[in-house]
């Protein structure tokens, strides 16, 4: 769910430095009430999930934040807020989804890669008049913080598909530069294509995404863009499937009970929770001060305006 401030009250931009903090403290008492009752939840600035086990206690849960928010001045964004199942369910660009047994992953939601997918269209289209490495280092620093991002999504499979797409789409805008056949057939030879190869290429030269798959895989192979600097969207150390492994007489596999899975950048989350910690603790202790500059600020803007306060006088008092 996301709480809105009321409608005739002045509001700090979204995605500034001041709109997060002053969440965190007016919804401190939210995130108290939720503790008191024991309920597993995650909130972000103005944006919160809630988990309990039916539907039932969803809307009874989410009856009593209602309660909580008006009391607070706050209307919750309806469009946003709803009970319904955890899976699938956006949480800043993540959902859920269930792995072997009943353990719950975390995934890139579908609008996400959607959003991905379209921004690689519009950073790769094939009349950009770019060479390959203008292409490959305008799509690396968004390919980085992508990576960065979703570092912590359990789905190697999905992002092993991403870079495969990727990588299909700049081998169709590599045969776009290249435009006539007998061009294509020339760089082809050159890139070591055999000439039955590179005919076969050649002769279908306006195909470019037909082409740019197949026989072209291996004359334009992953290492051809590890030498451009083209970043990996995943891990490649990191799997969720069982080890296969090549035994005489076919193709057995299995999960090796010492196989040890490690996900990326553990370390720094672990850092970040122990930051986000301390920087918790230090806004409860300046919360009073902050809540009294935040009632004056709006007092002043409203005599301005000339109208009533509706903020809670209890907002001013220190705990």
């Amino acid at each position: 769910m996301e709480a809105w401030s009321s409608s005739d009250m002045r509001a700090t931009p979204q995605g500034g430095p001041l709109s997060p903090l002053l969440a965190n403290v007016l919804l401190d008492e939210v995130d108290r009430e939720l503790e008191k009752r024991g309920l597993n939840f995650v909130r972000c600035t103005d944006d919160c999930n809630v988990y309990v086990r039916s539907q039932k206690a969803g809307e009874r849960v989410l009856k009593g934040l209602r309660k909580l928010y008006d009391k607070l001045h706050l209307k919750v964004n309806e469009t946003k807020t709803s009970v319904s199942a955890a899976r699938g369910r956006n949480f800043f660009d993540y959902c859920l989804w269930g792995g072997q047994g009943k353990e719950v992953r975390r995934a890139v939601s579908k609008k996400a890669i959607e959003t991905f997918k379209t921004r690689i269209r519009q950073k790769t289209k094939r009349s950009g008049g770019r060479s390959m490495q203008q292409v490959v280092s305008d799509l690396r620093n968004y390919l980085l913080g992508w990576k960065s991002y979703f570092g912590m999504a359990q789905t190697p499979g999905k992002f092993r598909e991403l870079d495969e797409w990727l990588r299909h789409r700049l081998r169709a805008v590599q045969l776009k530069h290249w435009r006539r056949g007998r061009t294509m057939y020339d760089e082809l030879r050159k890139m070591g294509a055999n000439p039955e190869q590179a005919a076969r290429i050649a002769a279908n030269s306006t195909r470019w995404w037909h082409n740019s798959s197949m026989e072209l895989n291996r004359i334009i192979p992953i290492a051809w863009f590890d030498r451009m600097g083209l970043p990996l969207s995943h891990n490649p150390n990191v799997s969720n499937r069982p080890v296969r492994t090549r035994m005489p007489g076919g193709v057995g596999g299995g999960r090796s009970d010492n196989l040890t899975v490690s996900y990326p950048d553990t370390e720094q989350l672990l850092a970040l929770l122990e930051q986000n910690t301390q920087l918790t603790e230090i806004t409860r202790q300046l919360g009073p001060r902050i809540q009294e500059l935040t009632l004056e600020i709006h007092e002043h803007i409203l005599r301005e305006e000339g109208t009533s306060s509706l903020l809670p006088r209890r907002l001013g008092q220190a705990e």
